[in-house]
């Protein structure tokens, strides 16, 4: 029968909350390092695996409840689930740099876009539902 509508709600509300939580962490580690002097493309190395370190550990906690102990094996399930939203990610975010957008702004435009990729390979590695 699958989840109730509550509990899809639930989880895409914690989905966002990670998402959100992602986003402070990538936003900030990325004017870290443009403030050391990085380039904008550059910076987004470090910004995105902490971001996404952030994220699994708050959609494996909250969104999904995995009750199973973190593991690398699992980290290395959602980096990969990750990886096709972090292309699109990334290429958006390249993409708003060369428009000439701010790196904010054009980090924010492409995690927003994203958000709906990541969400379907999170849950295919962490929901046990």
């Amino acid at each position: 029968m699958g989840p109730s509508p509550s509990y899809r709600m639930r989880r895409a509300l914690f989905f966002v909350l990670a998402g959100s939580a992602g986003f402070v962490v990538d936003a900030g580690v990325l004017m870290l390092g443009l403030w050391a002097g990085l380039p904008a493309w550059a910076a987004r190395g470090p910004s995105f695996l902490l971001a996404v370190i952030t994220t699994w550990a708050v959609n494996r906690t909250l969104t999904f409840r995995t009750g199973a102990h973190p593991s690398l094996r699992e980290f290395g399930g959602y980096l990969a689930a990750m990886s096709l939203g972090l292309a699109a990610n990334y290429g958006l975010y390249l993409l708003g740099l060369i428009l000439g957008l701010p790196p904010l702004a054009a980090l924010a435009g492409a995690s927003i876009i994203a958000m709906g990729i990541n969400y379907l390979g999170a849950r295919r590695v962490l929901d046990r539902s």
